[in-house]
């Protein structure tokens, strides 16, 4: 992958991986090739939204990694010849941006005005309430439970450059998880812990 790469250091402006448990391949090492991939991607795009420009990284990733079958060797490889072919692709014309850019508007007009209510009642990415355990919890104190859930957030509001609403989201989700594998109090302070490490991964 290092051979492809382009000279210039990845902008701040790239966007960052959903939090997923579940991926085979180190968080870090595929943000790394996200960030190569959105390099290339803002020259070919140039002409193009940045929304845009972040969602086509995002989904070459992405793709990338469900072709390699979480394998990191394979992974490496179809990088290296994805940012390859980038590094050789041509501009896209500011007629085909104009296209995208007008059906983008019509999409994003669409959504917004379905997120409206949704945005009201949950906050804002900067306003957003911290996540609490909600219901009864019979196997572990809500008040141990909460104390998880807590560290849990500060930890996800670090990955989520301080998005409130993905934070909270992202860490309840995982709570939930961890509460669900336990039998018992010790269960669920192991798998914390554990969860914990993965997190900060």
């Amino acid at each position: 992958v290092r051979n492809t790469t382009m000279s210039t250091k990845p902008s701040n402006e790239c966007p960052i991986l959903d939090y997923d448990p579940s991926t085979k391949i180190p968080r870090a090492y595929r943000q790394k090739i996200l960030e190569m991939i959105f390099e290339h991607i803002k020259r070919i795009y140039a002409s193009f939204p940045l929304s845009a420009r972040q969602a086509k990284a995002t989904e070459e990733e992405k793709s990338l990694y469900a072709a390699s079958q979480g394998t990191q060797v394979v992974y490496k490889n179809l990088a290296s010849q994805l940012i390859k072919r980038l590094k050789d692709a041509p501009a896209i014309s500011t007629a085909d941006a104009r296209s995208h850019a007008a059906q983008q508007r019509a999409a994003a007009a669409e959504k917004r005005k379905q997120d409206e209510e949704a945005l009201k009642a949950i906050g804002t990415a900067t306003t957003a309430p911290a996540p609490t355990i909600e219901g009864a919890s019979e196997r572990v104190p809500s008040a141990f439970r909460q104390k998880f859930l807590d560290k849990l957030f500060e930890q996800m509001l670090r990955i989520y450059r301080q998005d409130r609403r993905v934070a909270s989201r992202q860490a309840k989700a995982e709570e939930i998880k961890v509460y669900n594998k336990a039998k018992a109090k010790d269960d669920y302070a192991n798998s914390a812990v554990t969860a914990m490490a993965r997190v900060k991964d």
